[in-house]
This record gives C-alpha cells, sequence and structure tokens, in this order.
C-alpha cells in the first residue's frame, strides 16, 4: 500500500489510475496524517481471452449442465421470474 500525500495526487493520479487497475491500494495523506484509502472497485483478475473454439466449447458444457438438469421440474413448468410476479404480493399486500 502506497502513501501518497494531499500535494502530489494531481501530479500523480495517472500513476495512482494504473496502480488501481493492477489491484494496488493507496493510503492519502495530509501532512503525513491518513485521512483516506483509495481501493479498486474489484480485486485485480486478469483477463483471460478465449478464442472462438474455446468460448464454443466453453458454452456447449455450460449448455449439457444446463439441459441435465431439465428434468427437474414437472412437464409444462413455466418460470415466471418477471417483477410483477416476484414483487406484486408484495406491493398489493401493503396497501
Amino acid at each position: 500500500m502506497s502513501e501518497i500525500g494531499t500535494s502530489e495526487l494531481a501530479a500523480q493520479l495517472p500513476q495512482i489510475l494504473q496502480g488501481l487497475a493492477a489491484g494496488e491500494e493507496f493510503v492519502l495523506t495530509d501532512a503525513g496524517r491518513p485521512v483516506a484509502r483509495i481501493v479498486p472497485t474489484s480485486p485485480s483478475v486478469p483477463k483471460e481471452t478465449l478464442t472462438d473454439d474455446q468460448w464454443q466449447k466453453g458454452f456447449d458444457t455450460w449448455m449439457k449442465e444446463v439441459e441435465a438438469r431439465a428434468d427437474r421440474y414437472p412437464p409444462g413448468f413455466v418460470l415466471d421470474d418477471s417483477r410483477e410476479a416476484i414483487y406484486g404480493e408484495r406491493e398489493n399486500s401493503q396497501l
């Protein structure tokens, strides 16, 4: 975790942004006293680049898993996950 003085903040902004993108955290200090912590929005996870064939293979595997679970529901079952179905009863009961 690197310390940055408030007087240096503007001058070092490009380096700070690069550090944040790499997962680094910073402590902002004012007259040597810590006043804030600057952290990346999410953990740094290297993005994996997939070829079209790799992506298709992963998707096909996922679809097979989904199809294997299809018999868990009774014939004719339709999932209603609309907002109205989820929240409708709750909104009506508060009236």
